[in-house]
């Protein structure tokens, strides 16, 4: 059945949130995101795949906006609230209420784990461009069911046959070998060019006998009429 998946922001540890933070590959930090949330299957299913990055854009937001860890722990709950909502159906409206009451909530009171006045703006700003401008799009991918298409490939696969030890080539057996293989195509190569010089002799040759039977046809046309 459609929905959200479950996932719970509160698993991400500080220690997490810095990884994904100082971690230079994109790829890489949603796939330990992903499995830190336990949403495995992100890479298969739009649903999943929508939530991994919903937090990833949220912890993007955070370090550039220079959260604390704490607080970029905060903004995740907050944006994890806010996805349910959406994915149950709330207006923009309704969202918005919410999103005012969690923040004056969220209002600094000495401790690095709340936020200041600017930040809150920031925040604010950053879900209002967000999620709340694409919340029925948001809405919809949780609501209808997605259309799976399955297909089977036969694929045929080779084993490399390994040879056994006793029969592995020494160093200068392996030198020679290779030696022998750039001489054999060296020949190859000069046989090739030597046939390809060959038949452009005869080609040229062929051409000029063409245009000497055509030069004489011409000749004895003109002496008949003559």
């Amino acid at each position: 059945m459609p929905g959200l998946p479950k996932f719970s922001a509160a698993q991400l540890s500080a220690e997490q949130i810095q990884q994904y933070d100082h971690n230079p590959s994109p790829d890489t930090a949603a796939r330990e995101i992903a499995s830190a949330l336990g949403l495995g299957e992100y890479q298969s299913d739009a649903a999943t795949a929508v939530c991994v990055d919903f937090v990833s854009y949220a912890l993007n937001f955070a370090r550039d906006s220079n959260f604390t860890q704490q607080q970029s722990g905060r903004l995740l709950q907050l944006a994890q609230t806010l996805l349910q909502e959406t994915a149950g159906g709330c207006s923009v409206g309704e969202l918005q209420n919410i999103l005012k009451q969690q923040l004056k909530d969220y209002t600094a009171t000495g401790d690095d784990k709340w936020f200041l006045p600017k930040q809150i703006l920031q925040i604010a700003d950053f879900f209002s461009t967000g999620l709340f401008a694409h919340s029925k799009l948001y809405n919809f991918l949780f609501t209808q069911p997605q259309a799976h298409d399955e297909q089977n490939i036969i694929l045929q696969v080779e084993t490399a046959v390994v040879q056994p030890l006793k029969d592995a080539l020494t160093e200068e057996q392996w030198v020679q070998h290779n030696a022998s293989l750039a001489a054999e195509a060296g020949a190859h190569k000069q046989a090739q060019e030597a046939a390809d010089r060959e038949r452009q002799l005869a080609e040229a040759a062929a051409a000029q006998h063409q245009a000497a039977e055509a030069a004489e046809a011409l000749r004895h046309s003109t002496l008949t009429k003559l």
